[in-house]
Parts: C-alpha cells; structure tokens; sequence
C-alpha cells in the first residue's frame, strides 16, 4: 500500500514540475522583453542631448535613471544627459542637479555648466555623447 502511494505521489510531483517549469521560463523572457520596452520608451521621451544642440535651460524636473540624469526644463524641454565631473566619473549631474538650477551647453562643446540657484556657484560637467 504504501509502494502505490509513493509512486502516485512522484507522479503528481513530476506533472507539478512539468506544470510549473514553463510558466517560470515565460515569466522570465517576459520580464526581460518588459525590461527593453521601458528603457527604449524612457530614451524616446527623454532623447539624449546631441553635440550640435545648445541648451540654455532652467531645470523643474530631475531624475536619475541608469546613470543617465533626465531633465525637464521650464521652456518643456527634455533630455537624458549623461554628464560626469572630469575628475571623478562617479559624480554625475543627478548628484548635483536641483530644480531652479540652470544648464548651459555650447553647441559642439563636450561641456555642460550647471548654475546653482541657491548658491550661484558654477559646476563643470563633461559630456558623454553615444553617438561618438
């Protein structure tokens, strides 16, 4: 009796792995397919600045995403810059960038200013640019 028990009992665990083995595998591929959707989206609303554009804004919106910093700007401007202080690449504009600050950037310039509100104090940032 108890032979015919145990077999029953390894036979629902195999339909249970059977079961369960699948539905964790297309769980994961749709994950990661969910994954790719929000960075292509996040990048299509905030375009990474282009060495070519000038950029004399007043930031109201700041956010760090995948160490890019994404900005909104008074004027309803937005960008993804990734942006470091040359001496230190763990120091990005995200770190430093509040709402009411300023961001200057010169056309074919690979620097970006950051002017403090409160303090009025004036940041170097280098730019990193992926189309390069």
């Amino acid at each position: 009796m108890e032979i015919c028990n145990m077999e029953n009992s390894n036979k629902h665990t195999r339909r249970n792995v059977l079961f369960i083995v699948p539905i964790f595998i297309i769980g994961f591929v749709f994950l990661v397919f969910i994954g790719f959707n929000m960075t292509s989206n996040v990048f299509d609303e905030y375009p990474v600045l282009k060495n070519d554009e000038a950029v004399y804004e007043t930031i109201t919106f700041v956010e760090k995403y995948k160490g890019t910093t994404l900005i909104e700007t008074k004027s309803g401007k937005t960008l993804g810059l990734r942006a470091f202080i040359s001496s230190n690449c763990n120091n990005i504009l995200y770190d430093y960038a509040v709402v009411g600050d300023s961001l200057v950037h010169k056309p074919g310039s690979r620097l970006l200013y950051l002017y403090k509100k409160e303090t009025g104090e004036k940041i170097r940032f280098e730019l990193d640019f992926l189309e390069d």
